[in-house]
């Protein structure tokens, strides 16, 4: 068996093509897509509308080497006083309706 290594140090999606060859002829190939990625996502919106009875908070971002994971959208709102989240993650907007201090 023969290995070969090599390195791959650019972001973005690199096409890996390989072949090998036995002593009778024989010739098989493969290939790969790998990305890579080493850039954070960048927030490119960070909207808060607020009335009288709500403050609706919306946020926006961007990838431009892998794009966005829709399901990894995330707002962590604590409010003062109580451990946890407030608002599930995985949405792009969450609405607030109850009074008190909140860190989002």
């Amino acid at each position: 068996m023969q290995t070969n290594v090599f390195e791959i140090n650019e972001e973005g999606e690199t096409i890996i093509e390989v072949q090998a060859a036995d002593f009778a002829g024989n010739i098989t190939t493969a290939s790969a897509n790998v990305q890579i990625d080493l850039t954070n996502p960048e927030i490119t919106s960070f909207e808060q509308i607020e009335d009288e009875d709500s403050i609706t908070i919306t946020i926006a971002a961007d990838d431009t080497v892998s794009g966005i994971a829709q399901d990894d959208w995330r707002i962590n709102i604590y409010k003062e006083g109580v451990s946890g989240v407030y608002h599930q993650e995985f949405a792009q907007t969450v609405t607030i309706t109850e009074e008190g201090n909140y860190i989002i």
